[in-house]
């Protein structure tokens, strides 16, 4: 939950748990006017229950790679991880 420090320090100063207050300012961003505004009897609207997750297409399955070129792939990559990392 996204909250201005000062509305953190005023909500754990009054007792008020963060998570029950609605955020009104920027993104739903919970500031002072919403902390001395909550009512603690008014609980937060219940959150939208989260939408199924999507199928994920499989990988495509590749055909093995004959062994002369698995050698020949696997020296690059050896060649590409042992070569020092520019300097910064």
């Amino acid at each position: 939950m996204k909250a201005s420090p000062l509305a953190r320090k005023l909500a754990e100063d009054k007792g008020i748990d963060i998570n029950q207050v609605t955020g009104s300012g920027d993104n739903g961003r919970i500031v002072k006017r919403d902390v001395d505004a909550f009512v603690p009897g008014k609980a937060a609207p219940a959150a939208a229950p989260a939408a199924a997750p999507q199928l994920v297409r499989p990988l495509r399955k590749w055909p093995p790679l004959p062994p002369l070129a698995r050698k020949a792939s696997m020296k690059c990559l050896l060649a590409r991880c042992a070569r020092p990392s520019p300097a910064a």
